[in-house]
């Protein structure tokens, strides 16, 4: 098992990173999906942080990795629609 993400998306400093969890019940082997949110900054020394707390201005970010995070779990799984028709 690993702790890497699946997928990253990123827009500034704010990230949402995809993980697949593997789990077993009944027999039965499924995949659950998490999404953790992170903001990456300089602390006063110049050294990078993270922080799962969000400013106001990080919000439409925050936003807008979130969907695309979405898209990526929720339209991946659809078939391509390679139909020509209106």
């Amino acid at each position: 098992m690993s702790n890497r993400p699946e997928k990253v998306f990123q827009h500034g400093g704010v990230k949402a990173a995809i993980f697949a969890n593997e789990h077993e019940k009944d027999g039965q082997s499924f995949t659950k999906n998490r999404i953790s949110v992170q903001k990456v900054y300089r602390d006063k020394e110049g050294m990078f942080k993270t922080t799962t707390s969000l400013g106001v201005n990080d919000l439409p970010k925050a936003v807008l990795v979130l969907q695309k995070a979405f898209d990526y779990l929720t339209v991946r799984h659809e078939p391509e629609d390679v139909s020509t028709s209106f």
